[in-house]
């Protein structure tokens, strides 16, 4: 949450929860939503969440509308709905000057390092070359990122010069948005039809493979009962699709997918891919009940690993 903004129209006082980002992907849209919905309580418990960005095309307008999540942007586009309350604005021209900043942890080798300590904040501390082989990139990367997340406040150098990561949910959060378009795509997906019978006899630690998404918050949370299974593997694809008796389906219910994270993140005996990652698909579906089901995850596996730092 970047800020707390009053709405008064007619004497009446709204107040929203204000998220500031760039809107570019219907992906983004839904975790704004999620985000903040997860700050709605205490005394924040009746405010309403909005995004505010640098511009919003007509799609995601209605997406925004479609999931409730009131929107301004720069070109006098907008959306807000409370109480007494609706202002729908849209099709206004881009601004001329619009351009999304770009950031060097946001890249593929920035995303992966980022991965790698918002799950193991210690890594911060190590040497370059040791952040490189553990996040599994080229050593020159790794220092235009830490530069990166320095400025911007998400890392910062304490007296005795070592450095300290802060503001990790924030980053955590950034990283989520950036991960589908920036990440994933390069982790060849393929899609696949999976018969239910199969899943539950299945034992991916056989093949090196993690479950993710759906299934993963089922195992890990209790509270969701899996209908779409997302895989990552690092071992042979041939060998869970025979295993698992997969089938190519460009609609099927099931994704496979390259791991990219390091095994020492691995949660040994337990086929789960790290937490923030099973987070990062779940949201991505943008299905109420899956963004439901991310946050009971991320108050219960996530927070409290962000906020120890």
């Amino acid at each position: 949450m970047d800020a707390v903004l009053d709405v008064t129209v007619d004497s009446k006082t709204e107040t929203f929860l204000a998220e500031v980002k760039a809107a570019d992907r219907a992906q983004v849209i839904t975790h704004v939503k999620a985000q903040l919905d997860r700050l709605r309580h205490g005394k924040f418990r009746t405010c309403r969440p909005l995004l505010v960005t640098p511009y919003m095309t007509r799609q995601l307008a209605e997406a925004c509308r479609h999931i409730d999540l009131s929107f301004i942007d720069t070109a006098g586009n907008a959306y807000l709905r409370a109480n007494g309350m609706l202002l729908y604005v849209i099709g206004q021209n881009k601004p001329q000057q619009y351009e999304r900043k770009a950031y060097r942890a946001n890249t593929q080798a920035g995303l992966r390092i980022v991965f790698s300590i918002l799950c193991k904040p210690e890594l911060i501390g190590k040497t370059y070359r040791e952040i490189a082989k553990f996040a599994g990139v080229a050593l020159g990367t790794v220092g235009p990122v830490l530069k990166d997340l320095q400025e911007r406040g998400f890392v910062r150098r304490t007296r005795s010069k070592d450095l300290k990561l802060q503001n990790a949910e924030k980053l955590f959060d950034e990283w989520v948005t950036r991960y589908p378009e920036t990440l994933r795509l390069k982790l060849n997906p393929r899609r696949y039809r999976i018969d239910w019978e199969t899943i539950h006899k299945a034992d991916l630690n056989r093949f090196q493979g993690y479950w993710s998404g759906e299934r993963a918050a089922e195992i890990l949370t209790g509270h969701l009962r899996a209908e779409h299974y997302t895989i990552y593997t690092r071992g042979l694809p041939q060998d869970i699709l025979a295993a698992l008796r997969m089938r190519a389906d460009t609609e099927g219910n099931a994704e496979l997918l390259t791991a990219f994270w390091s095994q020492k993140l691995d949660d040994p005996g337990r086929a789960i891919a790290p937490a923030i990652l099973v987070y990062a698909d779940l949201t991505l579906t943008g299905e109420t009940r899956n963004v439901e089901t991310a946050n009971i995850l991320y108050e219960q596996a996530i927070k409290p690993a962000l906020r120890a730092e």
